[in-house]
């Protein structure tokens, strides 16, 4: 492969990402959730035997 052809094939699969813009409005379009921090933290640390 090229460096072209890597350099081309980068910038495509950046260009399909959604944007941090797009991401954000996903996510304010979603509203709140019912998740607690400290439950999600508590679960992350079970998993990761912390």
């Amino acid at each position: 492969m090229s460096l072209s052809d890597y350099i081309k094939r980068d910038l495509e699969e950046a260009a399909a990402r959604p944007s941090l813009e797009e991401i954000d409005a996903r996510v304010a379009a979603r509203g709140s959730s019912a998740l607690r921090t400290s439950t999600v933290l508590a679960a992350l640390h079970d998993v990761r035997d912390d």
